[in-house]
């Protein structure tokens, strides 16, 4: 597993031991995830939904590279 990548973490307590579990994600849920982000970023930044990914990601692009 890549070091910068975030992890999530799941605690278990049991009486007074707590426990962890990394939980790793696909690259099938990374995709899923970015593709919200990408979402979110768009509507925050120019007010409407994107058509689609690939417009989200070239209008993102552009925005970011000015």
């Amino acid at each position: 597993m890549n070091d910068n990548m975030p992890k999530n973490i799941r605690a278990r307590t049991y009486k007074s031991i707590t426990t962890f579990e990394l939980l790793e994600k696909s690259a099938e849920e990374w995709n899923k995830l970015a593709v919200s982000q990408r979402q979110k970023i768009f509507f925050q930044l120019f007010g409407k939904i994107p058509e689609n990914d690939q417009e989200a990601r070239r209008k993102l692009d552009k925005y970011f590279k000015k």
